[in-house]
């Protein structure tokens, strides 16, 4: 209360106090300016009404109020006391801002306590109206700051007039500054390009027919000063009649659209980098399958000890240069994210020893002993993909045996937690090689890199197959570890769960040693029909397609040493193979090149399943291809092929899959013989299946008889003593000793070719090892010693076959 008259303010203050309505705390000034301070310098006061008098010491008449309302915030309610009851002067009061007046002498009790409640509710409602206000603000501050972290600005367009709406937002993204333009359709058009505003202008006139509530979504481009962006503009059609409006957003996407552009560019460049190693893998297999090729042929020429050593590098040479290409193929895949693992049916048992196999003349090689310890609860079959996880396994054991030159290596695989739908398995490869540096464990994985700057030097290799290996074992949802040893030894280890098969079929698709990009690679199994043997009273007809003369000269040297008894005719392209099959229907067999010119091999084979009379275009045909995709192995399917064989060609398996293909067409061909014949010739009796198999010892000797000699001379006279050996250690119960000559007898027996009997071996050596299921090791032992006993006869009936024949 500002008042200078005393009497006057005790009035007041006591109609206030007889008020049951008001509670209040009333300060009281005597001059306007001391009102102002208290008002503008309290600050721990909020005033809600001002009751002024309008006769002051310092201000007096009207002036009085006009003063108070330039210092009171308009917040508070300023009640006028005058003296003078004259209502145009009151009237005056209020519309200048006052929110009540009252005339000395006629105040009381109950217009007062009216006059302060009024201004009290007024006092409220402004106050809600400025926190309204403020909050208004700040969601319109969000929501610009919002729009303009995403880029979204919104508007109007109303069709009729062309006259527009455009938030900040809009003006930023089209490139206007400030309010420089007028919102109009004709401006808006302005900023697209040319072709990009017609078709938005009809569009609009699309959307007007469609009427009310059409939604709609576009993208156009727009000249943003000197930049050209991308923006998405979608919305909605509202009103009727002639008064509809585009209401809409616009968004800049140019940054997603440069996104955009660039996965497409990268993925465009990935695929002519898949394109480009493709095509170099087929050229670079192609001139490689010559040279192992020829490097096969010339070693079944008379050649001399020098001459033999030369080939040997040669073949030695080649083998890695393959490796090579093939961890370079499989690097690249990995790394643009193109390798897909396959799920089928794995044998585990013999991926792990067909695994082995190749290393063990390797490790005796160099004097090592490379042993596996399997667990007897191992699931016979998983779900996997065989060809990586050999790939990753064959890469450990290589690595081991080349960095040990003394000791062991051994792979361990066992179950670490099962149930009735998976099984985690550990694979964990160790040896007491040179061992790796604490600071070097983490970087060996990566690309390229190796244990010491010597490590190529001394040893070879590229530094990419343990980098491979890391994420082939990430494909299998699995890490590998490492824990090494200067000096000590290395131990490499991973765990993966696979699931159980229960239902189908073990794959029959076996990986070759070091596989490369996933080639498929059929088993060789122990008893495939010996096509050359059985087909003697017929020539076999084979159409060889291959556009390479090389090529050409490798695969027709290769077959006849397969067979004198057949007969090859060549095609140099697709189209010429076709021609030769309109003349010519009696083939047995097509070996068809992939990349060819005129018609390459895909397109030929579709051509003779398709478009070809029968028997023609039921011959079957074996794939041949420099290309080294599993990709490449599923089209060879899908067009109709039989068979696949990867360049460079293995021999022996291009010997297995013509047999495998070849059994079935040659049996029912026989059936079909006149009766008369088979009257004629006596009926064929089966031969005694043999125990043994040389195959793999076969592989060992190469072509040398002396080799061959030896090793069975050294088997002959050790088998009885190894056997012996196990014999006696189980029934002195020494688990230790009837480890190790368990360990040894296993080894004899892969040589011998006694899969099962090595498997018996492994046993015995894994109970021994882990003092488990010792109960059953006698049982084990005497099956064992019987079937090798039986062997021992066998390969000494076979010793003594192969000396007469060298003497002879």
């Amino acid at each position: 209360m500002i008042e200078d008259n005393p009497g006057d303010a005790k009035l007041v203050e006591i109609y206030l106090r007889e008020s049951p309505n008001l509670n209040f705390e009333l300060t009281h000034a005597t001059r306007l300016y001391e009102g102002m301070e208290k008002i503008s310098g309290e600050s721990d006061k909020q005033f809600d009404i001002v009751l002024l008098d309008l006769s002051l010491p310092d201000s007096s008449g009207f002036e009085t109020l006009t003063k108070a309302m330039e210092e009171v915030p308009k917040s508070i309610s300023i009640v006028v006391l005058t003296g003078t009851d004259d209502e145009v002067q009151g009237l005056k009061a209020i519309e200048a801002g006052a929110q009540d007046y009252l005339v000395k002498g006629q105040i009381d009790t109950s217009s007062l306590t009216r006059a302060v409640l009024h201004a009290i509710q007024r006092t409220a409602m402004h106050r809600e109206l400025e926190e309204t206000a403020g909050n208004l603000k700040i969601s319109e501050q969000r929501l610009l700051q919002a729009q303009r972290i995403a880029r979204i600005g919104n508007y109007e367009l109303e069709v009729a007039t062309g006259n527009m709406y455009w938030s900040q937002e809009v003006i930023r993204i089209l490139g206007f500054v400030g309010t420089e333009v007028e919102p109009t359709l004709d401006n808006y058009l302005g900023r697209m390009v040319e072709e990009d505003a017609v078709a938005f202008q009809e569009k609009v006139v699309e959307l007007t027919a469609e009427g009310e509530d059409t939604e709609f979504s576009f993208e156009y481009r727009i000249n943003h000063r000197k930049e050209l962006k991308y923006v998405r503009n979608q919305g909605q059609v509202v009103g009727n009649g002639n008064a509809l409006k585009l209401v809409g957003t616009l968004q800049d996407i140019t940054a997603h659209k440069k996104t955009q552009q660039d996965k497409e560019v990268a993925e465009r460049s990935a695929k002519l980098k898949e394109q480009f190693l493709a095509n170099m893998s087929h050229e670079i297999r192609t001139p490689m399958n010559v040279v192992i090729g020829m490097t096969h042929l010339l070693e079944n020429t008379p050649i001399n000890t020098k001459q033999k050593e030369y080939i040997e590098a040669l073949k030695l040479s080649s083998t890695n240069l393959l490796k090579l290409i093939n961890n370079i193929l499989d690097f690249s895949k990995i790394e643009s994210g193109k390798l897909v693992l396959e799920h089928e049916p794995v044998k585990l048992s013999t991926l792990i020893n067909h695994l082995v196999q190749p290393h063990k003349f390797k490790a005796k090689e160099k004097g090592v002993n490379l042993f596996t310890l399997i667990d007897v609860g191992l699931p016979e079959t998983i779900i996997s993909d065989s060809t990586r996880l050999h790939q990753v396994l064959s890469n450990l054991i290589s690595n081991a045996i080349k960095y040990t030159d003394k000791g062991e290596v051994q792979l361990r695989v066992e179950v670490i937690a099962e149930n009735s739908e998976e099984a985690t398995i550990r694979f964990a490869v160790k040896d007491t090689g040179i061992g790796i540096p604490p600071q070097k464990l983490d970087a060996i994985f990566e690309s390229f890199t190796q244990a010491s700057d010597n490590t190529t030097r001394l040893y070879g290799g590229t530094g990419l197959g343990l980098s491979i290996a890391r994420e082939l074992v990430k494909l299998f949802g699995g890490k590998i570890e490492v824990e090494s040893e200067v000096g000590r030894g290395s131990t490499f280890s991973f765990e993966v769960t696979f699931s159980k098969n229960r239902d189908h079929k073990p794959s029959d698709i076996i990986p070759e040693e070091d596989p490369g990009s996933g080639v498929y690679i059929q088993e060789v199994a122990d008893e495939v029909p010996v096509v050359m043997e059985q087909s003697n009273q017929k020539t076999i007809e084979i159409l060889l397609v291959e556009d390479h003369e090389l090529n050409r000269i490798v695969a027709t040297d290769m077959l006849k040493k397969w067979s004198k008894n057949i007969a090859i005719d060549v095609a140099v392209n697709g189209q010429k193979a076709i021609d030769k099959l309109e003349e010519k229907t009696s083939y047995d067999i097509i070996l068809m090149d992939i990349s060819m010119p005129v018609k390459d091999g895909y397109q030929t084979t579709k051509h003779i399943r398709n478009h070809m009379q029968s028997p023609v275009r039921e011959i079957p045909i074996i794939a041949m291809t420099a290309h080294a995709f599993n990709r490449n192995a599923e089209k060879c399917r899908e067009v109709g092929m039989n068979g696949f064989v990867s360049k460079p060609i293995d021999h022996k398996l291009l010997y297995a899959t013509l047999n495998n293909i070849l059994a079935d067409k040659l049996a029912a061909r026989a059936e079909e013989e006149p009766n008369t014949a088979k009257e004629s010739a006596p009926p064929p009796q089966p031969p005694k299946k043999k125990l043994i198999d040389l195959t793999y010892l076969d592989s060992l000797a190469g072509d040398s008889v002396a080799i061959k000699v030896s090793m069975l001379e050294t088997i002959v006279r050790d088998l009885p003593n190894e056997v012996a050996k196990v014999e006696a250690d189980c029934n002195k119960q020494d688990w230790d000793q009837l480890k190790a000559s368990a360990h040894k007898l296993k080894a004899t027996c892969g040589y011998m070719g006694l899969e099962e009997m090595a498997t018996v071996a492994k046993t015995i050596e894994n109970n021994a090892w882990d003092k488990k299921e010792l109960d059953t090791i006698g049982e084990l032992v005497a099956k064992l010693a019987s079937v090798c006993k039986e062997a021992h006869i066998e390969i000494s009936e076979e010793l003594e076959n192969l000396k007469q024949l060298s003497e002879s």
